[in-house]
């Protein structure tokens, strides 16, 4: 043998000899280890334990008032309590109750039930609504605890049935909607602007936990936990009067009092009623096809009699008003409507001009080039015909809409001055604000002024005279405007600058 095997023949029993005494050694520090559970609480350590069943046995037991005011059968620990098996040797361990007592001060127990967690948009109602200039959308999550998925769900039906009405909803729903003959309303689409998830988890019991369907559909509506709002109806109220006095509109009363059907129904003296200010968490949108007969004012002419004396004036031929079928497209989100767009429209009655017959010139008839006026003579509606009134003037979430909004004209369709005025304003924002988009004021003889907002295109520019029934601009969707649509508005005086605003509807009586 030479010294090269010797070599290696001495490095493996040394070898051998290594591993030999590391084994005993191991047997032995395994002898002493012992198996228990180290528990972390919110992130610290707060001792060793041998049995985790007891703990959990424990918690479940001694928390019967939990189990009592949610009417679950069991309770388990907190969702922040982490247990991980180790081999210790140190064979200190804590008591299950000492764990039990430091995890009780510094935590809330769970219990099982469905979290619905909802991903909504964020709205800037001031920012600029133009295509080209829109931010990317901001969204906030909401998350709502509940112990039976059902009790969502029937809140979710509540909240529909507020909005639409549940028999709508159903007939949608179930393919059972009547066919439209003539006229009538078919709902094309019923949808959440939200993004719904639910999922099956623990809840800790220091967060709001939905018991029970109404307490839901009451946050749903009103986004709070708040008493509604009650008012005792005095004699001559009516259900317009109560949700005007209250800053509510038509729809939000009927939605805080579902028992009333309609606006026209009577209140009596002495009645408690429903004027809390809805708010609600969800955004629930269906769209709509509405075939209706929309009625078109007339024009108005006049014919010159030479063998009439000078001053002579006199209506020789009424008026009379036209008839369109129209068919709408309509989107409404939380009975406020979005966007109305006219699809079709059918002349079932021609409309005859008013011929007023004067004397003192020749000539034979001059005919109005231009747009209508309103049925009192005095006032051009501003917009082509016909017409939808998609917001009218009155409460609007709680802020007064001081206009009109009349939609289902087109986009860049003519917008004609009311009457005869100087502009005051025309541009961007403005006395109006950048809301208002493109938008122009005038300033009338009689002391009234008109705005005219969200257009897409302006003609005329501030200082300018103009006459009733001149095209002054085009409709539009600029500034912050959900749809094509002009808001027109009317004020006893400059607006935003002491003026009072008042329906427009006054004005075409």
């Amino acid at each position: 043998m030479n010294f090269k095997n010797v070599f290696i023949s001495i490095i493996l029993v040394c070898f051998v000899s290594f591993l030999t005494i590391i084994m005993v050694f191991t047997d032995k520090l395994e002898s002493n280890a012992t198996s228990l559970y180290q528990v972390y609480l919110n992130g610290n350590k707060i001792g060793k334990i041998k049995d985790i069943n007891s703990l959990y046995e424990l918690i479940d037991t001694n928390q019967q008032n939990i189990k009592d005011k949610y009417g679950v059968s069991k309770v388990y620990p907190p969702s922040s309590l982490k247990i991980n098996k180790v081999i210790s040797y140190d064979n200190k361990e804590e008591s299950i109750k000492k764990i039990y007592d430091e995890i009780k001060k510094n935590d809330t127990f769970t219990i099982n039930g469905y979290q619905i967690i909802i991903k909504k948009e964020i709205k800037n109602n001031d920012e600029n609504n133009d295509e080209e200039n829109k931010e990317e959308k901001k969204y906030e999550t909401i998350k709502i605890n509940v112990l039976d998925k059902k009790i969502f769900t029937e809140a979710i039906e509540n909240f529909i049935k507020a909005f639409l009405g549940y028999d709508k909803y159903l007939a949608y729903k179930n393919n059972t909607q009547e066919e439209v003959t003539e006229t009538g309303t078919t709902i094309e689409n019923v949808y959440f602007d939200e993004n719904i998830k639910i999922r099956k988890t623990l809840i800790s019991t220091k967060e709001k936990i939905f018991t029970n369907v109404d307490e839901l559909s009451q946050y749903l509506l009103y986004s709070s936990n708040t008493s509604d709002t009650l008012y005792t109806v005095k004699q001559g109220d009516t259900i317009e009067s109560v949700a005007y006095d209250n800053k509510l509109n038509n729809e939000e009363f009927l939605i805080a009092n579902p028992k009333f059907t309609s606006i026209n129904n009577v209140l009596s003296a002495g009645q408690i009623v429903n004027v809390s200010l809805i708010n609600p968490l969800l955004t629930l949108t269906y769209e709509q096809e509405v075939i209706e007969d929309l009625e078109t004012d007339f024009e108005k002419k006049v014919e010159y009699d030479n063998a009439k004396r000078a001053g002579y004036s006199q209506i020789t031929q009424e008026g009379q008003k036209g008839l369109n079928r129209v068919t709408e497209k309509i989107k409404i989100s939380n009975g406020e409507t979005q966007n109305v767009v006219i699809t079709n429209k059918q002349v079932l009655k021609e409309a005859v001009p008013q011929i007023t017959t004067k004397g003192g010139k020749k000539g034979s008839v001059s005919i109005y080039d231009g747009p209508i006026y309103g049925s009192n003579g005095a006032w051009f509606w501003p917009t082509q015909t016909p017409y939808v009134i998609s917001s009218p003037f009155g409460y609007r979430w709680g802020k007064l809409h001081e206009a009109f909004d009349i939609s289902g004209c087109g986009y860049g369709s003519p917008i004609y001055a009311a009457n005869n005025g100087v502009v005051r304003s025309a541009g961007y924002g403005g006395m109006l604000g950048s809301s208002s988009g493109l938008n122009i004021v005038i300033e009338h003889p009689n002391g009234y002024w008109t705005v005219y907002a969200h257009l897409s295109a302006i003609s005329v520019s501030a200082g300018q005279n103009v006459t009733g029934g001149q095209r002054i601009g085009s409709m539009g969707k600029s500034g912050f405007a959900t749809g094509t649509h002009l808001h027109f508005g009317v004020y006893n005086g400059k607006p935003y600058g002491g003026g009072r605003p008042f329906s427009p509807a006054l004005l075409y009586k």
